[in-house]
């Protein structure tokens, strides 16, 4: 989906190449470290370094940035609360990876399967900590209606397997195709999607 993931070095070193993104875009890429027990308390751990490689079209080069992510290792077993921003993301990462399922099953003519791993998703995204921010709302309401237009076969052959594949790939790639349908679909607009859309409405 315009990630090309290659391993470096195993468990130590992993690249990550976006080929196709535009200006004023944003890219949130999620990973999950399992950190090795500590026999005493660790402030301001550090336990990843993230560097990023760009074209600088202005001065036409090309120029590394990276910073340190530390965490605070204390004393006992608490667990602390998840960044409401990474949960948000965490929704996105979700929902995409369900309606790829969704469209996987739905293609095999598995409809009710492929509602129901809609449903399923849904139903997280509700409890999680960031279910009243809007993105996480519209993302549950635009599911339902993906999942409305899959009750029998000649709806999802009509509208809803076009409505599955443009948002996944939107959601996959943080990119709207067609944000006015979809309300998730909106936070991907960028000052120029959005300058040019009002020219053209107006």
């Amino acid at each position: 989906a315009g990630y090309k993931l290659q391993v470096l070095k195993p468990r130590k070193v992993h690249q990550i190449s976006i080929t196709d993104i535009q200006s004023e875009e944003n890219r949130e890429l999620i990973f999950e470290l399992k950190l090795p027990a500590l026999s005493a308390v660790k402030p301001e751990d550090p336990i990843v370094r993230v560097s990023v490689e760009y074209l600088n079209v202005v001065k036409e080069k090309r120029e590394l940035v990276s910073a340190v992510c530390s965490v605070n290792r204390i004393d006992g077993t608490q667990i602390g609360e998840r960044n409401i921003e990474l949960d948000v993301q965490y929704n996105r990462v979700m929902a995409a990876n369900a309606m790829e399922q969704a469209d996987q099953l739905a293609n095999k003519g598995q409809l009710e399967q492929a509602r129901k791993i809609l449903s399923a998703a849904q139903t997280e995204i509700g409890k999680s900590r960031s279910k009243d921010k809007a993105f996480s709302k519209n993302l549950v309401n635009d599911m339902q209606n993906i999942s409305n237009n899959m009750r029998s076969r000649q709806q999802y052959s009509s509208h809803g397997g076009k409505m599955l594949k443009m948002n996944k790939m939107s959601h996959m790639m943080q990119r709207s195709n067609q944000s006015s349908a979809y309300a998730s679909q909106q936070g991907y607009q960028n000052r120029s999607k959005s300058a040019m859309k009002s020219k053209f409405s107006g």
